[in-house]
């Protein structure tokens, strides 16, 4: 019941910023502000820290196995996302959106804060392993989505996120048994602490500025925020419990495949000029779908 309250908790914190968005009390330039804080600096600072939270070498070792997982847990959310995408009947200008949200989740602002309500800083750690290869192929598969016949290329810059920096020091600093001076670690803890807050704060001020035609566009939308939320979660875990992971292994890569489509994939739609209306269609209702769908999760895995 802790879990569950834990997780609620972090509901309402975003039902409070929609209503501070919705009643005008911030702007919209505050929120994109505050996005670009949580992103480059609270976000990384909550990896760093978790990666550093009493882990050793021999944790990060049992966590290895994590990132061959995260790896072919978007093999096949590529491949079903193919097959799927070739019976859906939408046009060719929706079809990269439908694909987007079939395969890449929100991990940053929700994901990780909901693992680290039901975990603690255990499986931050490793979901900030699941989060490299997340954020690699977010950014080259999922700009192949989008870029289309633009003719624009891949930088591989790009991947180079404050998210995969914070991973990689912490990982080098595990490695080489670096330990962060306390007024470094203080400040660290504090604002990456501030993380999970602040996450769900900004997503519900983006909720607050949609529109109800923005976030419904037919049947569709809601089917694929089910495959999203509950369908493909549940087809993960009983691949990974035939294969014979558990514990951390086993619940941290379903969790974090049960969260809603990633804001990500609207900046990319509208970078190479696709379909943006659905993307955002898809992100909202999967989100205001995730309300319910991911206590519902939680109380079947846990």
């Amino acid at each position: 019941m802790e879990v569950f309250n834990r997780v609620l908790a972090l509901f309402v914190v975003m039902v409070v910023g929609a209503i501070a968005g919705k009643i005008g009390l911030v702007s919209e330039h505050f929120r994109r502000d505050l996005s670009h804080f949580l992103a480059k600096i609270a976000l990384p600072m909550f990896l760093l820290n978790n990666m550093l939270s009493g882990h050793g070498v021999d944790r990060l070792v049992q966590g290895l196995p994590m990132l061959l997982i995260a790896l072919g847990v978007y093999v096949l959310s590529i491949l079903l996302a193919g097959l799927i995408g070739k019976l859906l009947k939408v046009s060719p200008e929706k079809l990269p959106a439908y694909k987007f949200s079939m395969i890449f989740s929100n991990m940053g602002f929700l994901g990780l804060p909901v693992l680290d309500a039901v975990f603690g800083s255990e499986g931050v750690f490793y979901g900030a392993l699941f989060v490299l290869v997340a954020d690699t192929m977010m950014w080259t598969y999922g700009v192949y989505l989008f870029k289309g016949s633009s003719g624009e290329g891949f930088h591989p810059k790009e991947i180079i996120t404050p998210n995969l920096v914070a991973i990689l020091s912490g990982i080098v600093l595990l490695v080489l048994g670096v330990k962060l001076p306390v007024f470094l670690s203080l400040p660290v803890g504090l604002i990456g602490g501030m993380t999970p807050a602040l996450s769900m704060v900004v997503l519900g001020l983006m909720l607050s500025e949609m529109q109800a035609e923005d976030i419904y566009q037919g049947p569709l939308t809601i089917l694929s925020g089910l495959y999203r939320l509950l369908l493909l979660p549940l087809l993960i875990y009983a691949i990974l419990k035939l294969l014979g992971f558990s514990d951390y292994l086993l619940l941290v890569p379903v969790i974090i495949s049960g969260m809603p489509v990633a804001a990500m994939g609207a900046v990319q739609a509208a970078n190479y000029g696709k379909d943006f209306k659905t993307m955002v269609g898809l992100i909202v209702s999967s989100t205001l779908l995730s309300l319910l769908m991911i206590p519902l999760l939680l109380k079947i895995l846990l």
